[in-house]
């Protein structure tokens, strides 16, 4: 991570993530049929974007460079492009705040669920009381205990952890909407 810098063209203090493509249209995605400002990006250029700016350190600020070996269309404006790929950022933010609510949704489900098992195992194991020397009934009490937490392990994995990648794509893609966009053609 500390030698991210000399991967990068920097422009105006910013470091740049570029994407080289032969055609305007090569940024779209020729599968959706709405118009240019309304479409996807092409889905591998997405990706390709994403896995450069999550090269970078979390809170670095950027600049995106879209190359084309073509000149500017008058049928495709470059700020149709522009706003094409915002509105693509946009839609993608919109996707991981939904993922990020429906995670924590569903971990909290599973704790509830988690939490009334390790109850239910500990009101078990209380009301089953061995007898002095009965080893099988102290191992069944015993693993009536294990069962419980056992319950509780997957919801405080989630907690800890499951969200987190969701968290840092939404960080990221509010980072991608607010970088400057250059467009160049050559």
């Amino acid at each position: 991570m500390a030698n991210w810098r000399s991967k990068y063209r920097f422009h105006e203090g910013l470091p740049c993530i570029e994407i080289h493509l032969k055609a305007i249209h090569n940024i779209f995605d020729n599968r959706d049929p709405s118009s240019h400002f309304e479409r996807d990006i092409d889905a591998d250029a997405f990706d390709y974007l994403i896995g450069l700016a999550e090269d970078l350190p979390p809170r670095q600020p950027f600049r995106v460079a879209l190359w084309f070996a073509e000149p500017a269309s008058e049928t495709i404006p470059d700020a149709t492009i522009v706003q094409a790929f915002r509105t693509h950022i946009g839609f993608a933010l919109l996707r991981a705040e939904r993922r990020v609510i429906r995670e924590f949704r569903q971990t909290r489900t599973s704790f509830i669920l988690g939490l009334a098992l390790l109850i239910a195992s500990l009101f078990l194991r209380e009301i089953s009381k061995p007898a002095p020397g009965d080893a099988l009934a102290l191992a069944i009490r015993e693993g009536i205990l294990i069962i419980g937490w056992v319950a509780m392990w997957r919801p405080l994995e989630s907690f800890a952890y499951d969200w987190l990648p969701y968290v840092q794509q939404r960080r990221l893609l509010r980072r991608m909407i607010a970088a400057p966009i250059d467009i160049h053609h050559v």
